[in-house]
C-alpha cells in the first residue's frame, strides 16, 4: 500500500517537474525554431526526470521497507 502511494507521488512529482522544464524552452525560443530542440530537451528531461524519479522511489522504498 505505501509503495502505491510513494509512486503515485513519485508520478506527480514528474508531472509537475516535466511541465516547469518544458515550458522554459517555448519562452526562451522564437517561436519558429523551437520545435527540434524543444523535442531534444524534452528527451532528456525525461531521461534525467526517470533516473531522478527511480532514486526517488527506491529511498522511498527502502525508507518504508525498512
Amino acid at each position: 500500500m505505501g509503495g502505491d502511494r510513494a509512486g503515485a507521488q513519485a508520478d506527480a512529482d514528474r508531472r509537475s517537474r516535466q511541465s516547469s522544464v518544458e515550458v522554459a524552452p517555448v519562452a526562451l525560443e522564437p517561436s519558429g525554431s523551437n520545435e527540434p530542440p524543444r523535442r531534444s530537451i524534452s528527451g532528456w528531461a525525461l531521461v534525467v526526470l526517470g533516473v531522478v524519479a527511480a532514486a526517488i522511489g527506491f529511498a522511498l522504498a527502502r525508507a518504508l521497507g525498512g
